[in-house]
């Protein structure tokens, strides 16, 4: 294998660029996307509040397209599924009679009725979608996310965990410069 067949699973066009929970790929460049992977610091944050969730929390990563939910997520459900629920992508719908917004109204309601804390990978464009079109019902997920999106995390209840990738730059620049501990990390391995 060349370099260049080797850095192609970094590119967004990439198969390797988004997990799900299909079957893993067992190929070459299925083993070296695992030899790279770098451990982010959201995603230590994201693994201390799955294994100290409580059955009535709910647990939102939120982030942006392509910035990497769906590989701290699938990772983490498959190992945890028993013990907790997950929505690994609220952007869509399993159901083509439903929206994303009417599935998220499902799922929110199933977790109502269920002992698991519930795990859910979202969009924050999705979340503002929702904070206006979801059920009344759900008033309370609806009033948390409005909190989180104003930026009033004081005003966020404990049942709800909000973990923003925009809160965990891979980049800082000031005067010096610029700098990259992910970057950096990479360059090690």
């Amino acid at each position: 294998m060349n370099l260049a067949k080797a850095l192609s699973i970094l590119s967004k066009s990439s198969p390797y660029a988004v997990s799900t929970e299909r079957e893993q790929n067992q190929d070459h460049l299925a083993d070296y996307k695992r030899y790279i992977y770098i451990q982010t610091d959201i995603e230590t944050d994201f693994k201390k509040a799955l294994l100290s969730a409580k059955p009535n929390q709910i647990i939102f990563l939120c982030g942006s397209s392509g910035d990497g939910k769906s590989e701290i997520l699938t990772q983490y459900s498959q190992k945890h599924k028993a013990t907790h629920d997950f929505h690994l992508d609220a952007t869509h719908s399993f159901n083509p009679s439903q929206t994303a917004i009417h599935t998220l109204d499902h799922r929110f309601s199933e977790f109502k009725q269920s002992n698991k804390p519930l795990v859910v990978g979202i969009n924050v464009g999705m979340l503002g979608n929702y904070t206006e079109e979801g059920a009344g019902e759900h008033i309370d997920v609806k009033n948390a996310a409005r909190s989180f999106l104003a930026r009033n995390r004081s005003e966020i209840p404990e049942q709800y965990v909000f973990l923003d990738f925009e809160d965990y730059p891979k980049f800082t620049f000031s005067n010096e410069g610029s700098a990259s501990d992910f970057a950096e990390q990479f360059l090690k391995n």
